[in-house]
């Protein structure tokens, strides 16, 4: 059995992050809680804050309130910053 890549690229401003994920496994930091790992996830995925916000339930304020505390907790600044460790963690 191979294993399974995915590769994105990922532009924040004017920086461009290119990601490749060699597997599938869900990434949670112990840091976050279960709703912040979820807003974390979608980051990595490449998504919005507007497309995040758009799942049921979730506002734009709340999603930009997660990022805020992502960051706080982990002492981090950016989006890019944020796929990056998170990408290191795999």
């Amino acid at each position: 059995m191979g294993e399974s890549k995915d590769v994105r690229r990922l532009a924040v401003g004017d920086q461009e992050l290119l990601i490749v994920t060699v597997d599938d496994s869900p990434l949670e930091l112990e840091e976050l809680t279960e709703s912040e790992n979820a807003v974390a996830r979608a980051v990595v995925a490449g998504r919005s804050n507007g497309e995040i916000a758009s799942e049921p339930g979730v506002s734009a304020e709340t999603v930009a309130n997660q990022l805020r505390a992502i960051y706080e907790k982990l002492g981090i600044a950016s989006r890019f910053e944020l796929v990056a460790l998170m990408e290191s963690r795999r």
